[in-house]
């Protein structure tokens, strides 16, 4: 019996001190992230720093449906993928002269329609649209926009992005309800909880439109919606890419009131805080990080692997309104649209 009591203080001991161990080394060593500074004074003003606009007109074509506002585009070799969330809801293609050559706008409850669209995501097997009203759903569609099936996904999802092997990201937003849930991983149908919602930003529900990028065909970028850092995700796994320093502009959410949108919105927006919609996009190893303080657009662009700046610009409310949205970066032009046009811009 003694000598069963001895062994067994051993082994508590040894707990014990592995369990102290570890958590002084944790508590020692805390997870290491690389800080990108973005002073808003060193932004330079995008008007006078182009070196070459272009303009690309897209027609309907005679179509009956076409989109009264972008909110997304994706490419699909030659062809370019847009979507309209909110005038005319739906999928539209375009060749490469700007000529409308498909839409999907099924709106409806039917088995081919759908209610809204949140997302849309392209890869080599198919287009798919998420629907987020009311429980979740992926719209499959082939590449001529020919309806293949419609599959439950996600309650409460916002975005997605699907990669070539068959895997799917999902993105929910900060809506807990119960559930906080945040970013999740499917793969053979198996899924996988990668992410959970800070506490201090749980429910707060600020418009984000593009939170993924694609790097390559299995490895996307993740921007969380308020959130000021990027994540590297592969095969299931989401490690931090750089965590933004803002020099103080950044919002502390623990001390915003958030129990009314409108009103956070605007403590953050007249308060000269960073607030979204935040936006990140790529080049190969090229990002383009956007974001928003008053009402001007800043547009930071940097290395991926060593995130070194190269280039940081500043678009005004009025200039905006004459090129649009900012939809990305390809083959070293900014990409802003509207309604019947893409703007290409070199800088």
């Amino acid at each position: 019996m003694k000598k069963q009591f001895k062994t067994f203080k051993i082994l508590f001991a040894l707990c014990l001190s592995v369990f102290l161990f570890y958590n002084c080394k944790r508590d020692e060593v805390p997870e290491s992230v690389d800080i990108v500074e973005i002073d808003l004074k060193n932004a330079l003003p995008l008007a006078e720093n182009i070196r070459s606009i272009n303009v690309q007109l897209l027609s309907d074509s005679g179509f009956n449906d076409f989109p009264g506002k972008i909110s997304k585009i994706e490419w699909l070799r030659d062809t370019l993928v847009v979507m309209d969330m909110f005038k005319a809801p739906g999928v539209y293609l375009y060749d490469t002269k700007g000529k409308q050559i498909g839409s999907y706008t099924k709106r409806g409850n039917g088995p081919e329609e759908f209610i809204n669209i949140f997302d849309i995501s392209v890869n080599d097997e198919q287009i798919s649209i998420l629907e987020n009203d009311p429980d979740g759903n992926i719209i499959n569609l082939d590449h001529n926009l020919n309806f293949l099936n419609k599959k439950k996904t996600e309650s409460q999802a916002n975005h997605f992005i699907l990669t070539d092997n068959g895997s799917v990201w999902i993105e929910k937003g900060n809506g807990a309800n119960g559930n906080d849930d945040k970013l999740v991983y499917y793969k053979k149908g198996k899924r996988n909880e990668v992410l959970k919602i800070p506490e201090e930003i749980q429910d707060v529900t600020f418009t984000s439109y593009n939170v993924f990028s694609r790097v390559n065909n299995d490895t996307v970028l993740y921007l969380p919606p308020v959130e000021n850092r990027v994540y590297v995700c592969y095969d299931g796994q989401a490690k931090v890419l750089c965590e933004f320093d803002f020099n103080g502009l950044w919002p502390d959410f623990s001390k915003i009131e958030k129990s009314d949108v409108f009103t956070m919105f605007h403590q953050i927006h007249d308060g000269g805080l960073v607030h979204n919609p935040l936006s990140i996009f790529n080049d190969g190893e090229t990002i383009l990080f956007t974001f928003f303080q008053n009402d001007d657009l800043y547009l930071y662009i940097f290395n991926m692997k060593d995130l070194s700046s190269k280039g940081f610009y500043k678009l005004d409310k009025a200039s905006l309104e004459n090129v649009g949205s900012i939809l990305g970066i390809k083959n070293g032009q900014l990409i802003f649209g509207e309604a019947g046009k893409l703007v290409y811009v070199t800088i």
